[in-house]
Parts: structure tokens; C-alpha cells; sequence
């Protein structure tokens, strides 16, 4: 499958803000791509967070 996201960022300058700013993109690509394909995963990890609030907090 082809990635506009992708392709656009590899053709930024290093130097240049938007690289700095999408290299985390790049890094986590394999998470990021894994996460479009299965849409059974959420975006969000709020419910865990709220799930554990009670034994943390208390």
C-alpha cells in the first residue's frame, strides 16, 4: 500500500521543521501502519487508564 504521509516526509531536508517534527512519525511507522490495519485497536488508551485510576490513585 502506498503512503502519501510517508513519501512526503521522506522528501523534507533535514534541517527544515517539518523533518524534525514527523521523524517520531518514521520512527514509530510499524505501530502507526499496525494501527490502520486493525480496526479493532483504539487511539486511545483512556479506558485502560481509567480502568487502573482506582488502584493507583488510592
Amino acid at each position: 500500500m502506498k503512503w502519501p504521509l510517508k513519501s512526503w516526509r521522506l522528501s523534507q531536508l533535514p534541517g527544515h521543521y517539518p523533518y524534525k517534527a514527523m521523524q517520531y512519525t518514521l520512527n514509530q511507522w510499524e505501530l502507526l501502519t499496525g494501527y490502520l490495519a486493525d480496526g479493532r485497536l483504539h487511539i486511545s488508551n483512556a479506558l485502560a487508564e481509567n480502568a487502573i485510576r482506582p488502584f493507583a490513585v488510592g
